[in-house]
């Protein structure tokens, strides 16, 4: 008798698990591979401080959010943050919960938590740190690997069509103006294969709480995103273009659910 393995078990399984393995695996592998990852005492720092928050804000505001969130928030803010300064590490993951709590509308929050908090960094402690963009030329094994996990994952969190949308119009963007300038293909490669770009397509913009409900408004929202990221790339010479073209389009969303309806995600493991 051959055994076969029920695979519709897979679709109970919170999304946001996968989520944390597929951060876990790339934070230990920036860890083992890149003299200048970030110190591994630092990053637990980091997730402590997140979860912590989460935890605390969950009593004062007499809410019951998981722990998935703050896990997944830190993992993203310790791949991507540096800085001279722990504090500015540690104050990273308690803006990005905070901000949960604060930016909502209809008890919902507008903003992704790590990349609201890059963008508050950003504009107010612009020379305290800044963001490893991870371009892995040597690791494109690697890459193409988590890829493929990020398209499951947000598949499993009905959210693979906005970094499907994404992707190809902010690289056909670049395409076409290497194309004008007469520029070589490698810089597309160059830009194609950032870590930074990765977790920013698959575990930010997709984020399914703070996206359109609506796979008609996603689209747009996708093209907005890589239309203004272009923008700052390619006029404003701005090195993190893609953390403000999100920050700048996320309350759009708010338009998008109101005029364009769709169902309204819910995590398998939340009630709310």
């Amino acid at each position: 008798m051959v055994y076969q393995y029920d695979w519709s078990v897979l679709k109970t399984i919170d999304p946001r698990w996968f989520q944390i393995i597929t951060l876990s695996s790339l934070l230990v592998i920036q860890q083992v591979s890149s003299d200048f990852s970030l110190s591994l005492i630092y990053c637990l720092l980091m997730i402590i401080v997140s979860i912590s928050c989460e935890i605390i804000f969950n009593s004062l505001f007499k809410q019951t959010k998981s722990l998935h969130s703050s896990m997944i928030t830190a993992l993203s803010l310790s791949l991507l943050l540096r800085s001279n300064s722990i504090w500015f590490l540690l104050l990273a993951p308690f803006i990005a919960i905070l901000s949960k709590r604060l930016i909502i509308f209809k008890k919902a929050h507008i903003y992704n938590p790590a990349n609201f908090s890059i963008a508050f960094l950003l504009l107010f402690f612009s020379n305290d740190f800044w963001i490893a963009t991870g371009v892995w030329s040597k690791y494109w094994l690697v890459l193409m690997i988590f890829l493929f996990v990020g398209s499951f994952v947000t598949s499993k969190a009905k959210r693979l069509d906005i970094p499907l949308y994404f992707l190809t119009s902010y690289l056909g963007f670049h395409f076409l103006r290497l194309f004008w300038l007469g520029d070589p293909f490698e810089l597309l490669l160059f830009r194609a294969n950032s870590l930074a770009l990765i977790i920013f397509s698959f575990f930010m913009i997709s984020d399914p709480k703070t996206t359109p409900r609506n796979h008609n408004a996603r689209l747009i929202f996708s093209i907005l995103i890589a239309t203004i990221a272009f923008i700052f790339d390619a006029v404003l010479f701005e090195r993190n273009g893609l953390f403000w073209a999100l920050a700048i389009a996320s309350p759009t969303v708010i338009l998008f659910n109101k005029f364009l309806k769709g169902e309204r995600y819910q995590w398998p493991s939340e009630a709310v």
